[in-house]
């Protein structure tokens, strides 16, 4: 079940560049709440797979939960393909923010996170 307010990150993430093709807020467990890939586009990579890449991107958030004591809470993560940009933000401890993007838009994870909070950059 989503809230109005996953919506309204989906769509505040979406409006913020074209470059943006997919935006989903997402449990744990890669399970997507709200959101999904940008209308008119197509996904990359086979539906089966999609559900495994969600739920890899929330175990690179979690892989460095380890570390917190050192340096501090989790806040995002990113990984550049030749293809994409796949950027991982953590909302709070149940939920995610996963963009993907053209690489072209080199993505500023504190502006993102922003935009995502607060609806301004």
């Amino acid at each position: 079940m989503s809230s109005s307010s996953d919506a309204e990150i989906v769509e505040r993430i979406l409006n913020f560049d074209a470059r943006i093709r997919y935006c989903a807020v997402v449990d744990p467990d890669g399970q997507v709440l709200e959101g999904g890939m940008r209308e008119g586009l197509s996904p990359l990579e086979p539906a089966n797979q999609t559900k495994v890449i969600l739920t890899r991107s929330t175990l690179i958030m979690k892989m460095f939960e380890a570390s917190e004591e050192f340096f501090g809470a989790v806040k995002a993560a990113m990984v550049l393909h030749e293809s994409i940009v796949l950027a991982v933000l953590a909302l709070s401890q149940s939920k995610f923010l996963v963009i993907s993007c053209d690489p072209s838009f080199f993505v500023n994870l504190t502006q993102l996170s922003e935009v995502a909070k607060s609806g301004s950059p």
